[in-house]
């Protein structure tokens, strides 16, 4: 697990240096996304909480990430369902 969250840091790191003021589109395995995301966020069964906040996700799910530099400032999920 450790190193998966290690290789993920770099690599997504990696891209936010190398594309700044970029929109960027990562795609990964639901894991690995997950032990990234452990770094902000607070996982309560198969629930996510970001800053309190429930981040409903299933499989697969898209998750637009915001940073300022390499900080983390906000996370949304993207529905593709709206009937």
């Amino acid at each position: 697990m450790l190193e998966v969250k290690e290789r993920m840091e770099n690599a997504i790191n990696e891209i936010l240096l190398n594309n700044l003021g970029q929109k960027v589109v990562v795609v990964s395995h639901g894991a690995a996304i997950k032990f990234y995301l452990s770094k902000w966020c607070e996982f309560r069964g198969n629930k996510l909480f970001y800053n309190n906040t429930e981040i409903t996700t299933e499989s697969p799910s898209i998750l637009k990430l915001t940073f300022y530099s390499e900080n983390l400032a906000n996370i949304e999920k993207i529905n593709l369902n709206e009937d």
